[in-house]
Protein backbone atom coordinates (compact mmCIF):
# COMPACT_ATOMS: atom_id res chain seq x y z
CA UNK A 1 0.00 0.00 0.00
CA UNK A 2 1.16 3.36 -0.50
CA UNK A 3 1.05 3.89 3.49
CA UNK A 4 3.80 1.07 3.33
CA UNK A 5 5.74 2.39 0.86
CA UNK A 6 6.05 6.06 2.64
CA UNK A 7 6.53 4.54 6.08
CA UNK A 8 9.80 2.87 4.27
CA UNK A 9 10.96 5.75 2.69
CA UNK A 10 10.58 7.78 5.96
CA UNK A 11 12.40 4.95 7.76
CA UNK A 12 15.51 5.06 5.04
CA UNK A 13 15.84 8.52 4.65
CA UNK A 14 17.85 9.97 7.70
CA UNK A 15 16.88 13.68 7.60
CA UNK A 16 14.40 15.01 5.55
CA UNK A 17 14.71 18.98 5.34
CA UNK A 18 11.89 21.10 7.34
CA UNK A 19 10.55 22.36 3.55
CA UNK A 20 9.92 19.20 2.42
CA UNK A 21 8.06 17.85 5.23
CA UNK A 22 4.53 17.71 4.40
CA UNK A 23 1.97 20.72 6.01
CA UNK A 24 -1.01 20.71 8.20
CA UNK A 25 -3.36 19.52 5.90
CA UNK A 26 -1.68 16.33 4.62
CA UNK A 27 -0.92 15.77 8.23
CA UNK A 28 -4.33 15.98 8.51
CA UNK A 29 -5.01 13.27 6.49
CA UNK A 30 -2.97 11.42 7.38
CA UNK A 31 -4.06 10.94 10.87
CA UNK A 32 -7.27 10.79 9.44
CA UNK A 33 -6.35 7.04 7.90
CA UNK A 34 -6.07 5.95 11.73
CA UNK A 35 -10.03 6.27 11.83
CA UNK A 36 -10.00 3.42 9.14
CA UNK A 37 -11.87 0.24 10.15
CA UNK A 38 -8.93 -2.18 8.66
CA UNK A 39 -6.76 -2.91 11.59
CA UNK A 40 -3.83 -3.23 9.14
CA UNK A 41 -4.50 0.34 7.67
CA UNK A 42 -4.80 1.86 11.16
CA UNK A 43 -1.50 0.48 12.34
CA UNK A 44 0.43 1.46 8.97
CA UNK A 45 -1.15 5.00 9.42
CA UNK A 46 0.73 4.73 12.68
CA UNK A 47 3.54 3.65 11.76
CA UNK A 48 4.31 6.14 9.25
CA UNK A 49 3.16 9.19 11.40
CA UNK A 50 5.53 7.67 14.05
CA UNK A 51 8.60 7.48 11.12
CA UNK A 52 7.35 11.20 10.23
CA UNK A 53 7.45 12.58 13.17
CA UNK A 54 10.97 11.50 14.10
CA UNK A 55 11.40 13.92 11.33
CA UNK A 56 10.86 16.76 13.19
CA UNK A 57 11.78 18.70 15.95
CA UNK A 58 9.14 19.12 19.46
CA UNK A 59 9.15 21.50 21.65
CA UNK A 60 12.22 22.31 23.79
CA UNK A 61 14.76 20.33 21.27
CA UNK A 62 16.21 20.36 17.31
CA UNK A 63 14.89 18.84 14.65
CA UNK A 64 16.36 15.66 14.28
CA UNK A 65 20.00 15.73 12.92
CA UNK A 66 20.48 12.06 12.49
CA UNK A 67 19.22 8.73 11.45
CA UNK A 68 16.57 7.26 13.16
CA UNK A 69 18.29 4.77 14.91
CA UNK A 70 21.09 7.21 16.52
CA UNK A 71 18.18 8.02 19.41
CA UNK A 72 21.04 10.16 21.24
CA UNK A 73 21.42 13.30 19.23
CA UNK A 74 17.26 13.52 18.62
CA UNK A 75 16.67 14.12 22.32
CA UNK A 76 19.17 16.92 22.85
CA UNK A 77 17.70 19.88 24.86
CA UNK A 78 18.06 23.66 23.02
CA UNK A 79 16.30 26.37 22.28
CA UNK A 80 14.37 24.76 19.18
CA UNK A 81 10.77 25.79 20.61
CA UNK A 82 8.60 25.21 17.18
CA UNK A 83 5.24 23.39 17.98
CA UNK A 84 5.55 19.89 16.49
CA UNK A 85 3.11 19.81 13.68
CA UNK A 86 2.22 16.03 13.98
CA UNK A 87 1.46 16.79 18.00
CA UNK A 88 -0.26 19.81 16.99
CA UNK A 89 -2.71 17.66 14.95
CA UNK A 90 -3.13 14.92 17.38
CA UNK A 91 -4.24 17.83 19.79
CA UNK A 92 -6.79 19.26 17.42
CA UNK A 93 -8.41 15.92 16.78
CA UNK A 94 -8.30 14.82 20.01
CA UNK A 95 -10.48 11.68 19.21
CA UNK A 96 -7.39 10.55 16.89
CA UNK A 97 -5.13 11.77 19.37
CA UNK A 98 -6.10 9.25 22.20
CA UNK A 99 -6.57 6.70 19.41
CA UNK A 100 -2.97 7.14 18.44
CA UNK A 101 -1.70 7.24 22.16
CA UNK A 102 -3.37 3.30 22.42
CA UNK A 103 -1.77 2.42 19.22
CA UNK A 104 1.63 4.04 20.32
CA UNK A 105 1.47 1.49 23.56
CA UNK A 106 0.04 -1.63 21.96
CA UNK A 107 3.34 -1.13 19.67
CA UNK A 108 5.53 -0.14 22.97
CA UNK A 109 4.35 -3.14 24.73
CA UNK A 110 4.94 -5.64 21.57
CA UNK A 111 8.89 -4.27 22.30
CA UNK A 112 11.07 -6.49 23.34
CA UNK A 113 14.72 -7.35 24.41
CA UNK A 114 16.26 -8.24 22.11
CA UNK A 115 14.96 -6.04 19.73
CA UNK A 116 13.28 -7.06 16.21
CA UNK A 117 13.40 -3.18 15.28
CA UNK A 118 15.11 -1.13 17.27
CA UNK A 119 14.35 1.65 14.62
CA UNK A 120 10.51 1.17 15.43
CA UNK A 121 11.31 1.50 18.98
CA UNK A 122 13.34 4.49 18.65
CA UNK A 123 10.56 6.40 16.72
CA UNK A 124 8.36 4.98 19.61
CA UNK A 125 10.19 6.73 22.25
CA UNK A 126 10.55 9.98 20.23
CA UNK A 127 6.55 9.94 19.55
CA UNK A 128 6.47 9.68 23.49
CA UNK A 129 8.77 12.51 24.19
CA UNK A 130 6.94 14.68 21.87
CA UNK A 131 3.76 14.12 23.06
CA UNK A 132 4.98 14.97 26.71
CA UNK A 133 6.23 18.12 25.25
CA UNK A 134 3.42 19.76 25.71
CA UNK A 135 1.07 20.30 28.65
CA UNK A 136 -1.97 19.39 26.32
CA UNK A 137 -0.86 16.38 24.54
CA UNK A 138 0.65 14.69 27.66
CA UNK A 139 -3.27 14.26 28.77
CA UNK A 140 -3.54 12.06 25.65
CA UNK A 141 -1.82 8.81 28.15
CA UNK A 142 -4.42 8.54 30.68
CA UNK A 143 -3.34 7.66 34.13
CA UNK A 144 -4.09 3.68 33.59
CA UNK A 145 -2.01 4.33 30.40
CA UNK A 146 1.02 5.63 31.99
CA UNK A 147 1.25 2.85 34.52
CA UNK A 148 0.74 0.45 31.81
CA UNK A 149 4.17 2.11 30.53
CA UNK A 150 5.98 2.29 33.71
CA UNK A 151 5.29 -1.42 33.83
CA UNK A 152 6.42 -2.04 30.06
CA UNK A 153 9.70 -0.31 31.09
CA UNK A 154 10.17 -2.34 34.10
CA UNK A 155 9.64 -5.18 32.18
CA UNK A 156 12.43 -4.04 29.29
CA UNK A 157 14.76 -3.80 32.34
CA UNK A 158 14.08 -6.79 33.98
CA UNK A 159 14.61 -8.56 30.28
CA UNK A 160 18.00 -7.12 29.48
CA UNK A 161 20.88 -8.95 29.68
CA UNK A 162 22.71 -8.95 33.17
CA UNK A 163 25.76 -6.98 31.14
CA UNK A 164 23.63 -4.23 29.38
CA UNK A 165 25.05 -1.21 30.85
CA UNK A 166 20.86 -0.07 31.59
CA UNK A 167 20.84 -2.68 34.13
CA UNK A 168 23.62 -1.27 36.33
Amino acid sequence: SWLSLLYNFLTEVPSLPPASLPGQDTLEVLVSCMGAKDEDVFLMATYVILALNSHYGYTGAEPRSEAPETGEEDMRASQYNQPNPIVQVLDKDRAMGELFSEAVLHLLNGQSYPYDDPVLLGQLLYMVRAVFSTRATSEFFHTTDLRVIVDILIRQIRDLSPEDEFRG
